[in-house]
């Protein structure tokens, strides 16, 4: 999507909601294109541009698409997958963002079990918040350096659970092929990862 494209599909899925207000795949179309939105803001950052109050506005306003979805459906673990994409995209810039990736993953995993996306999905959210938790830790003075220590080694450990659960091994991953940087966190390179896997149903890209 470019700019422009987002700000259309937003106004087409709005103006589909109207005539159908009561459609779980609508609310959530919709905040896979706010989410679209996030990662263009995310990379304008990178680049030096003050978005916050933007990223803030489109982050809650994802949030309020998927709810709505999730309460039309939800027992569909397809809202429940885009959920928790949601929260782990935001991993490295709201704080609290990895508890309601993980549960979302997990509420994913319960309803839709034998899908292997599912828990390289919820491995790589552990991997994304343990590595928030090392730029703290690289930061240095930190009143909880033990504390932090302990919660990246437990992320790090789920992560290995997740990828090594109903069989799904990792064979490789892409990276974007330029690192993006968030002012936040200083001189920090962020990369987008693809990953390849193989499970039970087959091979796939998550």
């Amino acid at each position: 999507f470019a700019k422009g494209d987002i700000e259309n599909a937003v106004t087409d899925v709005e103006r589909a909601i109207r005539w159908e207000p009561n459609s779980p795949e609508l609310y959530r179309a919709l905040a896979e294109i706010r989410m679209e939105k996030i990662r263009h803001l995310i990379r304008a950052a990178g680049q030096g541009t003050n978005v916050r109050n933007e990223f803030e506005t489109t982050v809650l306003a994802a949030r309020r698409h998927i709810e709505r979805s999730r309460e039309l459906n939800p027992d569909d673990p397809i809202v429940w997958r885009a959920q928790g994409q949601l929260y782990e995209l935001i991993i490295p810039f709201v704080d609290g963002a990895e508890q309601p990736a993980f549960a979302s993953y997990r509420k994913a995993r319960e309803l839709d079990p034998l899908n292997p996306s599912i828990p390289v999905e919820l491995g790589r959210a552990g991997i994304t918040f343990a590595d928030r938790l090392q730029i703290i830790l690289n930061q240095g003075n930190n009143p909880n350096q033990y504390g932090i220590t302990q919660a990246r080694q437990q992320a790090l450990e789920e992560a290995g659970k997740a990828l090594g659960d109903l069989g799904t091994q990792v064979t490789g991953f892409t990276l974007t092929p330029e690192p993006f940087e968030f002012p936040r966190f200083g001189d920090k390179a962020f990369y987008l990862i693809d990953f390849d896997y193989r499970g039970r149903a087959g091979d796939g890209r998550a």
